[in-house]
């Protein structure tokens, strides 16, 4: 006997892409609020979570949207409506069986940038990028998304739970919605006579103006100081640097492989 799950109640504000996310209880649903477009996110996994709030963070992008459309990789064509996916699918499911699967792709995300075409975004869990049938979907996928003005890109989310990305990112998302920290003429000069200019510990920091370590995400986040947040976590012995309101260091969505 084969088990169902009952249907999921409550999820119609934040299942706003063409196929819904876990639509039944059977299935996790991995949420997360967007500052920038002010509304929550569905996700499938931990994975594509941790990249919506890379998204949220990173200053190149000025907005995303979770599951934007569907590529039918077997006519070439974008689809956009989730009554016609959904109708395809169910056709193909019955006409092709299991090989069905490998005539639609619905990317994971659609993020849009101040000076560049729209982006599609695959995210992958490193180790597990996808078999030759997949690769194959995915090249039929981006020739069709290029004919539409598309560019994709492919990424691969670090597998170690310990990893510093793991660490900071979701302490720089909730950072953003914390009142930001002003610092004084006074404190910044402190700063730059402690050698922050350079580089100056977490530790020294805190020590000097007096903060607590949980102050220390908002201050990079609001580009007052700087760090390799994609090599480094939070720690006492993190070196830090003065950004003069620089946010290149938030750009690291483009440094994580593909």
């Amino acid at each position: 006997m084969q088990n169902s799950y009952g249907k999921r109640r409550g999820q119609e504000a934040v299942n706003t892409g063409i196929r819904p996310i876990a639509p039944t209880y059977g299935r996790a649903s991995f949420l997360s609020y967007s500052h920038r477009s002010g509304y929550t996110h569905a996700t499938e996994s931990a994975n594509e979570r941790l990249v919506s709030l890379m998204l949220d963070i990173d200053p190149s992008f000025k907005s995303h949207q979770a599951q934007p459309f569907t590529v039918d990789v077997l006519e070439q064509r974008l689809i956009h409506a989730r009554a016609e996916r959904n109708k395809l699918s169910a056709t193909r499911k019955k006409d092709l069986g299991d090989e069905a699967r490998n005539t639609l792709y619905t990317p994971d995300f659609l993020a849009a940038r101040s000076d560049a075409p729209l982006l599609v975004l695959e995210v992958k869990l490193e180790g597990w990028e996808g078999n030759e049938e997949y690769a194959n979907k995915l090249a039929v996928a981006r020739r069709v998304l290029a004919a539409n003005g598309y560019e994709f890109q492919k990424m691969t989310v670090p597998s170690l739970w310990s990893h510093p990305l793991r660490h900071n990112v979701p302490l720089l998302h909730m950072s953003k919605a914390s009142s930001p920290i002003v610092l004084s003429e006074e404190q910044l000069m402190l700063l730059e006579q402690e050698g922050a200019a350079s580089g100056i510990t977490q530790a020294a920091v805190c020590h000097l103006l007096q903060l607590l370590p949980a102050h220390i995400p908002a201050l990079v986040v609001q580009g007052v100081l700087s760090m390799d947040i994609s090599n480094t976590r939070f720690h006492n012995d993190t070196v830090l640097t003065l950004a003069y309101g620089d946010l290149q260091h938030l750009q690291f969505l483009g440094g994580m492989p593909c």
